[in-house]
């Protein structure tokens, strides 16, 4: 499976992102470096995630939502919302209590052309399995049962990077 695109715009005081194709989490993550970055350098009102085009996205990529939406939300933004591509997704983004922090909103998708591609940047094996145990430990955090979902990936995790919970 290839790896999908990631974009970005601003509009005003709100942050929009859109993923298309298939999201994966790992070396070549930009969502990943894009958190570490860009996302602190400003404070929005609102974030918009449109994955009307995503066709995949792994629970790492997934956890690195949820932590965007949980610093977004501590830095006094008020509005998280997502644009899914069917019912599938919606049963996706419920099954692992993402709807907690992100409003699903029906609206049309948003035209790639407006925004700009996130660069990926290689990420060292240790960076990336850091990526991994920190975007899964943010999913247990957001409910109970995630932390039962995810914890023989928070273990081999931690245990790969010499941690212990």
């Amino acid at each position: 499976m290839p790896d999908g695109n990631a974009y970005f715009a601003e509009c005003q005081d709100m942050l929009v992102l859109k993923l298309v194709g298939v999201m994966r989490a790992g070396p070549q993550s930009a969502l990943c470096r894009f958190t570490e970055g860009y996302l602190k350098k400003k404070n929005y009102r609102s974030l918009l995630v449109d994955m009307s085009q995503t066709s995949y996205i792994d629970s790492t990529y997934l956890g690195t939502l949820a932590a965007i939406a949980k610093e977004f939300k501590g830095k006094g933004g008020r509005n998280c919302s997502c644009i899914l591509a069917n019912e599938t997704a919606m049963e996706a983004i419920e099954l692992i209590s993402l709807d907690v922090l992100f409003t699903v909103v029906p609206t049309d998708p948003i035209d790639s052309n407006n925004l700009s591609e996130m660069v990926p940047e290689a990420l060292g094996d240790s960076a990336a399995l850091r990526t991994v145990l920190d975007a899964h430990r943010t999913l247990s955090e957001i409910a109970p049962k995630n932390e039962l979902m995810f914890r023989n990936v928070i273990e081999v995790c931690e245990s790969q990077l010499g941690e212990h919970g």
